[in-house]
């Protein structure tokens, strides 16, 4: 097995929630900055992860989801134009369950 493929098999592994796949719109929008457009990808209760433009691991941000609104996250990593996003308060299950992909209603992992 390819180094990280395992390391990526690690970490859904140790995911608390699981994730699932969407297709909302999305922007991401930091202090003195314009929003950015982002797509997201997959989300949890305890974040996602999105595609958009080259973002900062560590740094704080805004992203805004329809219908949910803006929420806090901090970027955990971006790589190949995608983004992970922690959210600093976990999302309800029904934001959750209203943002996700209703083509594939089963977890990621």
């Amino acid at each position: 097995m390819h180094r990280r493929s395992r390391a990526w098999s690690q970490a859904m592994e140790r995911r608390r929630t699981p994730r699932f796949l969407s297709a909302a719109p999305a922007s991401v929008c930091w202090p003195r900055k314009r929003p950015i457009n982002a797509k997201l990808i997959d989300v949890s209760r305890s974040g996602c992860r999105i595609a958009a433009a080259p973002l900062i691991p560590g740094q704080t941000v805004m992203l805004t989801l329809e219908p949910v609104g803006t929420i806090l996250a901090e970027v955990r990593w971006y790589r190949k134009r995608e983004a992970g996003l922690r959210f600093v308060a976990p999302l309800p299950a029904s934001v959750v369950a209203a943002l996700q992909d209703q083509a594939s209603p089963e977890p990621l992992g």
